[in-house]
């Protein structure tokens, strides 16, 4: 919704605050507006929508097929980066932090098992650094 706005969330969330924020004179612009109308009533239409836009400026669940997809890109980020700086990219960066992308990095690791078990060894390890930061990111 910040998108279609052509501005941030945070941008978003500070400009409702601000309606709710006493003036110099202690009168919030909300009550301001209350004041020749009903107060009751516009505040609660007022409030209310201000709770349906923070509602959905909240993040959504990405569905399975769009983790899988996501996973996907990740693990081309992954590839080419040597052994060591894949961890510290998975250690350290919380969109790494998916079990859409351990269960990419399992597949890897089963798919390059016979011709280099070195490399498959590598990327189960990964896999359960991930399955770690995943696991304790989603509790």
């Amino acid at each position: 919704m910040a998108a279609a706005l052509g501005t941030t969330v945070k941008a978003v969330v500070e400009a409702a605050e601000s309606i709710r924020r006493p003036a110099a004179n202690g009168i919030s612009p909300l009550d301001s507006a209350c004041a020749s109308v009903t107060g009751d009533r516009v505040r609660e239409i007022v409030e209310g929508a201000l709770l349906r836009v923070a509602l959905a400026l909240q993040p959504r669940a990405r569905s399975a097929e769009e983790q899988r997809v996501d996973a996907e890109e990740l693990w081309r980020r992954l590839y080419d980066l040597p052994r060591h700086q894949r961890l510290v990219l998975a250690e350290l960066s919380p969109p790494f932090w998916s079990p859409a992308l351990v269960e990419r990095l399992a597949e890897e690791s089963k798919r390059v098992a016979q011709s280099d078990p070195d490399e498959a060894h590598a990327l189960a390890e990964l896999g359960l650094q991930v399955a770690k930061r995943a696991g304790s990111a989603h509790r």
